[in-house]
């Protein structure tokens, strides 16, 4: 029997992330849903996903979600906050986290949306 690439879904409770999990669970591929609240991502549980809680700024939960991956669909979500002053500096941060756990966990295919702007 042939082993099914894992996929990995960043913000798997959002818009986009949720239509690429649910397509994927509907085709019967296994995927590790990332959020930051392990009770959003029970829906995707109880369909087969393995949840990895993480905020999108640790490094070491990224790497460890993101290893073994085929693919790895990273929505970055702007966490735009009106009173935030520092908006583009938490960006920086969240973008910078994510590409260093691609790397060090080696992903070779990587699918990005930003929901800034759309």
């Amino acid at each position: 029997m042939e082993v099914q690439a894992m996929h990995v879904i960043t913000g798997a409770t959002g818009r986009t992330g949720s239509a690429v999990t649910n397509y994927l669970l509907d085709h019967r591929q296994p995927i590790r849903v990332i959020g930051r609240n392990l009770e959003r991502l029970m829906p995707f549980v109880l369909k087969g996903a393995e949840p990895i809680v993480s905020e999108p700024t640790n490094v070491k939960r990224l790497i460890k979600a993101f290893s073994e991956a085929e693919a790895v669909y990273v929505m970055l979500q702007p966490n735009y906050i009106i009173t935030s002053n520092d908006f583009l500096s938490y960006q920086k941060r969240v973008i910078s986290t994510i590409v260093s756990a691609l790397e060090q966990a080696e992903v070779k295919n990587v699918v990005s949306l930003s929901s800034w702007g759309g």
